[in-house]
C-alpha cells in the first residue's frame, strides 16, 4: 500500500514540476535538480509515515476446536457436519468447520488434518473389550488410561505417547460408536478429549 502511495505522489509531483519548468523557461539542469530534490523529499516523507497496522485476528465466537500444532496455537470454529453412510445419513456432529466428511468401509470419516482432528463414526454399540483388544494389537506395550463402558482411551508406548480412543454414543434408542483414525501426528489428550466431545454431539437428522 505504501509503494502505491509513493508512486502516485511522485507522478503528480513530476508532472507539476515539468509544467513549471516549461512555462517559466528555466533551464533543463535546474529543473532536473528541483525534481530530484522533490522526489527525495516525497520519498522521505512517505517512508517516515507509519505503515497501517494489519487488522488483529478475530477470535471465533462460539464453540471451537483448539489445539497446538508444531508449536503454533490453532483454533477452528465448530460447525454441524452432516453424515452420509447408511444408518447415519442426515445425522450431524459438531466438528471443525473445515473438516471433510468421507465414507470408508461403512463408516463416516470426519477429518481436519490442520488441527489433527480425525475420527470415524459407525452404527452399532461400542464394545470396550474389543476396542482394548485392537489397541493392544496396535501397541502391546501401551496403557489403558480411561476404561469405562462407553469410553476407552489408550496411550501408546514410545516417546510421543500418542493417544487412541473408542467411544459409544446413544441417540434416542439407537447406538453408535466412534474412534480415532490414524494421522501423521500423535494425538494429544487435549485433542482426544475434544474429539470425544465431538462424537457425543451426534444428533438425529431433522
Amino acid at each position: 500500500m505504501r509503494t502505491m502511495t509513493v508512486s502516485r505522489t511522485l507522478c503528480v509531483g513530476t508532472f507539476a514540476l515539468c509544467l513549471v519548468a516549461t512555462s517559466a523557461g528555466c533551464d533543463r539542469e535546474a529543473a532536473e535538480q528541483e525534481l530530484s530534490e522533490a522526489v527525495a523529499a516525497e520519498m522521505t516523507k512517505a517512508l517516515a509515515e507509519p505503515a497501517a497496522a494489519a487488522p488483529a485476528a478475530q477470535e471465533p465466537t462460539g464453540p471451537v476446536f483448539r489445539t497446538k500444532m508444531m508449536g503454533m496455537e490453532m483454533v477452528r470454529p465448530l460447525a454441524a457436519k452432516t453424515l452420509t453412510v447408511e444408518g447415519l445419513r442426515g445425522m450431524t456432529i459438531q466438528a471443525p468447520d473445515s473438516a471433510t466428511v468421507s465414507e470408508e468401509r461403512g463408516n463416516n470419516h470426519v477429518i481436519d488434518a490442520g488441527v489433527n482432528y480425525s475420527i470415524a463414526i459407525g452404527t452399532g454399540a461400542f464394545d470396550p473389550a474389543g476396542a482394548k483388544q485392537v489397541f493392544n494389537i496396535v501397541d502391546e506395550a501401551g496403557t489403558v488410561v480411561v476404561d469405562q463402558p462407553d469410553l476407552v482411551i489408550y496411550q501408546r508406548s514410545g516417546a510421543n505417547g500418542s493417544l487412541l480412543f473408542g467411544a459409544g454414543v446413544t441417540v434416542g434408542e439407537a447406538q453408535f460408536h466412534c474412534g480415532t483414525v490414524a494421522t501423521a501426528f500423535p494425538f494429544t489428550r487435549e485433542q482426544v478429549d475434544q474429539m470425544v466431545e465431538s462424537c457425543r454431539s451426534l444428533r438425529a437428522a431433522n
